[in-house]
């Protein structure tokens, strides 16, 4: 009978589970503490013990006793081993090394990756509030300009200096601001981009390990280690998968353009042509018209028209884009003059796309949208 057969029926008689490893070789030490692991060698000297990921030497000197486990609880040992640690180098089967290494690589960019969209909500919570402050600070630039027309430096020189250094005030502030939110901006997009790429790489990495593997289990005399390292590596990959969101929308073509239905700012729907090529999301004046709100401009960008013209187009933020049942916060759009035509409210760029890993199946007339949300 082995140690852990004894273990379950002693645990058995007493209604009492037993949970700690008793299938290991115990070492005591003389200062009262315990190693446990298997010995691989002994020596006069010394004792090499092997503890799953690395080994240690203990000297005589410090050993009161040993108690020693049976070959079957130490193959039992082995195993639980061999599933714990299996992405460490001495249990990754020689033909599948560079396999174990990038997904290794690829589970600490996961762990990455999850810092980093901690991080995005941060940046992202800290941009609407500082959007909100700067349209009370535009307010009150506003009132301040009036209070200023009001005054004169002939009538009132105190009250006319007063009214000039709160404005000149308010606008310092707006430069400080500004100068914050082109900051908390830029790391946005620079941790979103790394985020995309652990997404991107999670994908890729999927598809080829699930052709690769078939391709293994499907081969005559395939090696019990290797399958079994195979089985390990797609539950660990299983688990990662649920972190990542899969998303599919059906398209729509109309006069010759692929649209999405886009709903934006949580109440109004529209058809958009699907356009990774658009930097930004864009709105028709009809569109934002219909949205029925004011939406402050951020700034100004040169666009080019379908007749080929070009002109100034204010860019305005939008609280939410929701497509399918995914959702975008905080989306760049401008407004472009004029209908763009038929059922086409305007189009659906990088501003939005971006925070996706897409894929465009036009044969299929599907959009599929994946995001990282562990």
């Amino acid at each position: 009978m082995t140690r852990i057969q004894r273990a379950m029926m002693n645990g058995a008689a007493g209604f009492i589970l037993l949970v700690t490893p008793l299938w290991a070789d115990r070492i005591r030490l003389t200062n009262g503490r315990t190693v446990e692991g298997i010995i691989e060698k002994e020596e006069a000297d010394k004792v090499l013990v092997n503890l799953g990921v690395g080994s240690m030497r203990i000297a005589r000197d410090q050993i009161r006793s040993i108690e020693r486990a049976t070959p079957e609880d130490m193959a039992v040992l082995q195993r639980e081993w061999q599933d714990r640690y299996f992405l460490n180098d001495r249990y990754i089967p020689a033909s599948m090394t560079a396999l174990g290494k990038e997904f290794r690589a690829l589970a600490d960019r996961c762990a990455d990756a999850a810092k980093q969209k901690s991080r995005l909500g941060e940046l992202e919570a800290k941009l609407r509030q500082l959007e909100a402050d700067n349209q009370t600070l535009q307010k009150q630039a506003v009132e301040a300009s009036r209070r200023l027309t009001s005054e004169s430096p002939t009538r009132d020189i105190r009250r006319y200096n007063e009214a000039v250094t709160a404005l000149n005030t308010i606008r310092a502030r707006q430069v400080v601001d500004q100068d914050r939110h082109a900051s908390m901006q830029a790391e946005r997009d620079a941790t979103g981009a790394g985020i995309m790429g652990y997404t991107r790489g999670f994908l890729d990495f999927a598809d080829r390990y699930r052709r690769q593997s078939a391709a293994l289990r499907a081969r005559a005399g395939a090696d019990a280690t290797e399958l079994r390292f195979l089985d390990l590596l797609e539950k660990r990959l299983a688990d990662m998968e649920k972190a990542v969101s899969t998303v599919v929308v059906k398209l729509r073509v109309a006069g010759g353009n692929t649209l999405v239905n886009v709903r934006v700012n949580g109440k109004v729907d529209g058809w958009f042509v699907v356009d990774t090529g658009a930097s930004l999301m864009t709105l028709t004046e009809p569109f934002r018209a219909r949205l029925g709100q004011d939406l402050a401009t951020r700034r100004d960008v040169e666009v080019t028209l379908a007749d080929g013209t070009t002109r100034k187009a204010p860019v305005v933020s939008l609280s939410t884009v929701r497509v399918g049942t995914t959702e975008a916060r905080d989306i760049e759009a401008a407004i472009l003059p004029g209908s763009a035509g038929g059922p086409v409210d305007g189009l659906l760029g990088m501003s939005f796309l971006g925070r996706f890993q897409i894929h465009l199946d036009v044969s299929r007339g599907e959009l599929i949208l994946h995001e990282f949300k562990p």
